[in-house]
C-alpha cells in the first residue's frame, strides 16, 4: 500500500471521462448513460475477476468492448475500442492520490539501505499507477513496478510476485509483501511462499503476520528486523 485517494472514484473521474468518450461516439449517448455504463462496467469487471480462477487480467480493448460499450451501436464500440488505452488511464488515474503517511520516511530508509522495493499492484492501468508516482515524487525509489494489466494476471495468482522476484534475482521467501487486503495480497503472499505478509489496515488480522497502520509503523517493524532481499507493495 503506497498511495491512497481522499475522494472516490465515481465523483472524481467518471463525470470528466463520460464527457469524453461521448465526444468520441458522437453524442450517441448522454453523459448519464455512459457513466451509468462505466458503474455497470466496472462491477461486470468485479464479477468476472472473483470467477476467474486463474487470476486472468481483463484487457483495456475487452473492458471497452465487452463490459462498458457491448450494448452500443458498431460504431460507438469501435471508437472508445480503438481508444481502449488512454481511456483506460483516464479511468484509472486520480489527481487525489497521496502517499500512505510516512512513507516517504520508508522509501528514504529503503534506499539509503539498498533494500530493493517493487510495487506489486493490480490495476487496469499501470502506465497511471506509474504516473501518479512520478508526480508523487517516488517513482524512482522502486527497483520494479509490476501491473497486472500488463503481466495479464492478478493477485491473489503468485505470479505477481513470482515475476518480481525474478527480474530483482531474489527468492520470494527473502521478500516482504505489504498489501492492504487479506485476500487479495496476504493470500498471493502465502500462495508465492513470501518470507514476511505484513497487511496495512486499521485492525490486526491473524491471517498476516504483521498489521502496520501507516508507513511509520512498517519503519519501525522493518527496522527492528533482519531486512529481507526485497520489499514488494
Amino acid at each position: 500500500m503506497i498511495v491512497t485517494s481522499d475522494r472516490g472514484h465515481s465523483a472524481e473521474v467518471l463525470p470528466k471521462l463520460a464527457g469524453r468518450v461521448r465526444q468520441l461516439i458522437g453524442g450517441v449517448l448522454t453523459v448519464a448513460e455512459i457513466e451509468s455504463e462505466l458503474q455497470r462496467a466496472g462491477q461486470l469487471r468485479d464479477e468476472l475477476r472473483k470467477e476467474s480462477a486463474e487470476c486472468l487480467e481483463i484487457s483495456p480493448e475487452r473492458f471497452w468492448g465487452e463490459l462498458v460499450a457491448d450494448l452500443w451501436p458498431a460504431p460507438a464500440r469501435e471508437a472508445v475500442v480503438a481508444h481502449a488505452a488512454d481511456l483506460t488511464y483516464d479511468y484509472c488515474y486520480r489527481r487525489s492520490w497521496r502517499l500512505v503517511d510516512g512513507m516517504s520516511d520508508l522509501l528514504d530508509y529503503t534506499l539509503q539501505s539498498g533494500l530493493p522495493v517493487a510495487v506489486v499492484s493490480n490495476t487496469a492501468s499501470g502506465q497511471a499507477h506509474r504516473v501518479g508516482l512520478e508526480h508523487l515524487g517516488v517513482g524512482g525509489a522502486f527497483a520494479l513496478q509490476v501491473y497486472s494489466d500488463e503481466l495479464g494476471r492478478y493477485k491473489p495468482h503468485p505470479d505477481m510476485i513470482f515475476a518480481a522476484t525474478r527480474e530483482l534475482y531474489v527468492a520470494p521467501s527473502d521478500c516482504w509483501m505489504v498489501g492492504d487486503t487479506v485476500h487479495r495480497d496476504i493470500e498471493c503472499s502465502r500462495r508465492a511462499g513470501v518470507g514476511a505478509a505484513i497487511l496495512m489496515a486499521p485492525a490486526p488480522n491473524d491471517d498476516a503476520d504483521a498489521t502496520v497502520l501507516n508507513g511509520h509503523e512498517l519503519l519501525k517493524l522493518l527496522r527492528s528486523a533482519s531486512p529481507p532481499g526485497a520489499g514488494s507493495r
